[in-house]
């Protein structure tokens, strides 16, 4: 009987052990998710080595947005844009193009003032007006730009 129950521990030890080891991997294997998460958000926009060309207009950010007021839309594409731009500086990207359409003006002058407030190094300027029209802007992210 001691040795059944002996046996009986040590596939138990074994068993924690086992799920211990898995507990490990699955973390290790969502920091690595998360990690690609961050590098993929500026990568899906890249257009050269370094640069970016992201589309604001909420069409081109989500299929879902009927339901959306124009604030929540407002708020989905400044959030998008402060996430791409996190992204780019941490992938070490200098340039991206950030179209936001003609409109009133709220989304092109909401993103020139965070720029001017959290980045004041950066450089803004009308994206090519041939290419774009008056709908963008480009952000120039100085060399080795770190995040505090």
């Amino acid at each position: 009987l001691k040795i059944i129950e002996l046996a009986g521990i040590e596939k138990v030890d074994s068993a924690d052990a086992i799920r211990i080891k898995e507990k490990e991997e699955n973390t290790q294997k969502k920091k690595k998710i998360e990690a690609i998460k961050h590098i993929e958000l500026i990568d899906n926009h890249k257009v050269m080595p370094g640069e970016a060309e992201v589309d604001l207009h909420i069409s081109a950010l989500r299929d879902d947005y009927n339901d959306l007021s124009n604030l929540e839309i407002l708020d989905y594409q400044l959030n998008y844009f402060s996430s791409s731009l996190d992204n780019a500086i941490k992938n070490d990207y200098t340039k991206v193009v950030y179209i936001h359409g003609i409109g009133n003006g709220t989304l092109r002058n909401t993103i020139k003032k965070s720029i001017k407030n959290e980045y004041p190094e950066f450089g803004i300027r009308n994206a090519s007006f041939s290419q774009y029209g008056n709908g963008a802007i480009e952000v120039l992210i100085p060399n080795n730009f770190q995040i505090d």
